[in-house]
């Protein structure tokens, strides 16, 4: 990533703008090698920001000022109003970044940080998730009033049951959602993880209602409600043995969206404990696959597109069909194994496996299914 000089923003006004609130700039090397806080001073990072034309990212230090210089370039809120913690200059240096059409202010991926890069190289790393045809496609006409139609007579079978499930009717105007990516400063090659936001969609309400509706049908054998919970159990526990963390990739877009219907209809209509709701199954089958493969959003060019497989990041039911898929293909995994792990645990798509056996086949069946092996390491307790 690298930041474009222009006539608007300087990367020596940037260094004194960060004396003025008496902070540092953190680098981002285009080899993603990150130079420590501690061993920079501003002079030093002028002189790297002018040589190597490295982005600014600027660092957690001085928090709050950051969030109210950095919140005029936000693309969902503005802020209204003057701050008392701006001084004139942090406004014009606020003002001037947000007319600066050269570049784009992201936050950064799992961090506090904010990234300052090309609009071109923002667009491409966009279109370069876009491209993908097994799970995006363009449309050039915008189909948002036949949508709204589909989504209307959908709540209003389910509602003719005076004794069924009620969904609240659409009401307002309605548009595409938005895309966007923040960026992952912690994986190399700074990808973006895209982001889909569906509040001006007329699925939205909709997908919000079947979240809450279904969600205490879905299994929650080994997930994990919080990391407090995963602390928790390692303090009581004391796991032996190899220890082995895996991640599930890209668990939101690799979710299969059909299969994982069945999944839920299934768990939904079929449970141990719970009687199903009262809204026709059928009915319930096409709220849920016009609430995930028909949603519509702009990308920051303006094109429009539907996402066709998989679940975005910013759906009210992207967690669901992630935890529904996962519990579902780990169930099934772990019921085939010879040897089980002793512990194991996932965390949305992050998981934690005690072994007391080396034994290739639990990792080979995982990866062969749905995971990747992030790290695995020997620790064994006397």
């Amino acid at each position: 990533m690298t930041y474009n000089h222009g006539p608007h923003y300087t990367n020596e006004k940037a260094v004194k703008i960060a004396s003025t609130f008496k902070s540092e700039l953190r680098m981002i090397p285009n080899n993603s090698d990150w130079v420590s806080d501690d061993k920079v001073s501003l002079e030093q990072v002028s002189h790297k920001a002018n040589s190597r034309r490295n982005s600014l990212t600027l660092t957690k230090h001085s928090s709050r000022f950051k969030a109210k210089l950095l919140q005029a370039e936000s693309t969902k809120h503005r802020a209204h109003g003057r701050s008392s913690l701006l001084t004139a200059e942090l406004r014009q240096a606020a003002k001037e970044l947000r007319e600066n059409n050269d570049i784009v202010i992201r936050r950064a991926d799992k961090s506090d940080l904010f990234v300052i890069l090309n609009r071109s190289e923002y667009i491409d790393k966009v279109d370069s998730i876009l491209q993908d045809p097994s799970k995006f496609l363009r449309v050039k006409k915008n189909p948002i009033d036949e949508i709204r139609k589909k989504v209307t007579k959908l709540i209003d079978n389910a509602n003719a049951d005076k004794d069924g499930v009620k969904f609240s009717p659409l009401q307002g105007h309605y548009e595409p959602g938005y895309f966007y990516g923040n960026v992952k400063t912690h994986k190399p090659g700074n990808k973006l993880r895209h982001i889909i936001s569906q509040i001006p969609t007329p699925t939205y309400q909709l997908a919000k209602q079947l979240n809450d509706l279904i969600t205490p049908y879905i299994p929650t054998v080994h997930a994990l409600r919080s990391t407090d919970e995963f602390v928790d159990l390692l303090r009581n526990t004391n796991p032996q043995g190899i220890l082995a963390s895996l991640d599930v990739e890209r668990s939101f877009t690799n979710v299969n969206v059909e299969d994982t219907i069945k999944i839920i209809l299934q768990n939904v209509f079929n449970h141990a404990s719970l009687p199903p709701p009262k809204i026709p199954r059928l009915t319930l089958e096409n709220m849920l696959r016009t609430c995930t493969k028909h949603v519509l959003f702009r990308c920051p060019s303006g094109k429009i597109y539907f996402q066709t497989d998989g679940v975005a990041m910013g759906s009210p039911l992207g967690v669901l069909f992630a935890q529904a898929y996962m519990c579902h293909l780990e169930n099934h995994v772990l019921s085939t194994l010879s040897q089980k792990p002793n512990m194991y645990l996932r965390y949305i798509d992050d998981i934690f496996s005690s072994l007391t056996f080396r034994d290739e086949t639990f990792t080979v069946t995982c990866v062969n299914v749905a995971f990747i092996s992030e790290s695995e390491f020997a620790k064994t307790h006397n």
